[in-house]
């Protein structure tokens, strides 16, 4: 039986030890923004918003993020009504092979999708040829660097090639050996979330575009041959995760490295004092092979789905259109930080003045979604890669050897 089948029978069995659930009357929105401290309020005055205009009143049903998925799947199989859900890209997947979201293309005009939000963060919710979730918020994930160790080896600004970014690394090594110049993620899944912006910088990708894994390209083993120069020249570390790299990174012994929006409130909460951040982290665009080339990244965020079990999919329609409408998409990035998806929002000059924002959704622009964000065993997958990509940094496989195996590994593994 596919890992998928496993997954969804286990929460069948857990479904039939839940109590019932009973689902409010109106439209029901779930997931887990409306449970955290620092969006609870935010959730809130969105539906509040909503329902001081509207007949059809709006009712949150929330979980922590780590049941979320769990309580969606029983509630999808049971009798009640949930309308709307805020969704992550590890959810995703599941809910579609389930096939529980509707096509929006069916409740919403193209032109008007096309119209509003850019082609990348419309991409971020379509799953083969269909739009099948709404990006509430994206931003891809992205890499920061520290602006006074740049300027103390002469880089007033980012590299913008991989050859300056080389060169600039150089230099921060022969500067300080105590320094990680680079604190490019080599285990677990981050391993492989910073690996894929890298293997386009370089050309390759895991699938080609009929679903052949090629992996093994040319490309591939360039990106591979370059993580192995990195390490032998010690601007890289073996084991380093996404977690230790943010510690080490507020302690200013890194350069570089790979996160998410959110780096900068990290790096303040890891011990930057709020006045010294300017001087401590600044987001920049992914260096390219070649002068021209569009820098990569893997888009990031959260989708609002609607449910084919929903009786109130043309009002659930229009409450979407109200989260994301420039109102309270400004309101949600001025409490929270996260980036709207409108075009028009991010044009409001409460983005656009706000320098990490911008720079932020000018990573986000050219963002492509992760190889293997729509396939339920993306952690399977992803476990591959990453312990490929570490057995070349470590000197176990020579990067020929590695993406032959990964390639290998992959084609066993089956996306599914």
């Amino acid at each position: 039986m596919k890992k998928t089948g496993v997954f969804l029978l286990g929460l069948c069995l857990l479904a039939c030890s839940v109590p019932a659930f009973a689902a409010p009357a109106g439209v029901v929105w779930c997931g887990w923004a409306g449970e955290e401290a620092t969006t609870k309020p935010l959730v809130q005055t969105m539906i509040n918003d909503w329902n001081s205009a509207n007949p059809d009143k709006v009712t949150w049903v929330g979980w922590p993020w780590a049941q979320t998925l769990q309580q969606l799947v029983i509630r999808l199989q049971g009798s009640e009504n949930i309308d709307v859900a805020q969704v992550d890209t590890s959810m995703f997947p599941t809910l579609v092979s389930m096939d529980a979201v509707v096509d929006l293309s069916t409740l919403y005009d193209k032109s008007w999708l096309e119209g509003n939000i850019s082609k990348a963060s419309l991409g971020f919710g379509m799953s083969k040829g269909k739009q099948l979730g709404i990006p509430w918020t994206t931003a891809s994930i992205g890499m920061v660097y520290n602006p006074t160790l740049l300027a103390s080896v002469g880089y007033k600004e980012p590299p913008a090639t991989v050859a300056e970014f080389e060169d600039c690394l150089a230099k921060l090594r022969a500067k300080d050996k105590d320094l990680i110049p680079y604190a490019l993620s080599t285990k677990d899944a981050t391993a492989t979330a910073d690996y894929g912006p890298w293997l386009w910088t370089f050309g390759g990708s895991i699938f080609d575009d009929q679903g052949r894994i090629v992996v093994d390209s040319k490309a591939g083993i360039d990106t591979l041959t370059w993580y192995k120069k990195l390490a032998d020249n010690g601007y890289i570390k073996a084991n380093m995760s996404r977690f230790d790299a943010r510690q080490l990174f507020a302690q200013g012994k890194v350069g570089f490295y790979d996160d998410a929006i959110m780096a900068r409130g990290i790096c303040q909460s890891n011990g930057v004092k709020p006045e010294a951040l300017d001087a401590a982290i600044r987001p920049m665009l992914r260096p390219v092979l070649k002068a021209g080339n569009l820098p990569a990244s893997a888009m990031w965020g959260h989708l609002l789905v609607i449910f084919k079990k929903s009786p109130n999919q043309k009002v659930a329609a229009d409450f979407v259109k109200h989260l994301i409408s420039d109102r309270e998409s400004i309101m949600y990035f001025e409490n929270s930080g996260m980036l709207p998806v409108m075009k028009s929002a991010l044009a409001n000059p409460k983005v656009t003045s706000n320098a990490w924002a911008k720079s932020w959704s000018a990573i986000t622009s050219t963002g492509r979604n992760n190889e293997f964000m729509l396939y339920a065993n993306n952690a399977e997958l992803t476990n591959i890669v990453s312990e490929e990509v570490q057995a070349v940094i470590i000197g176990k496989k020579t990067p020929e050897k590695a993406a032959a195996d990964m390639k290998s590994r992959l084609s066993v593994a089956g996306p599914k």
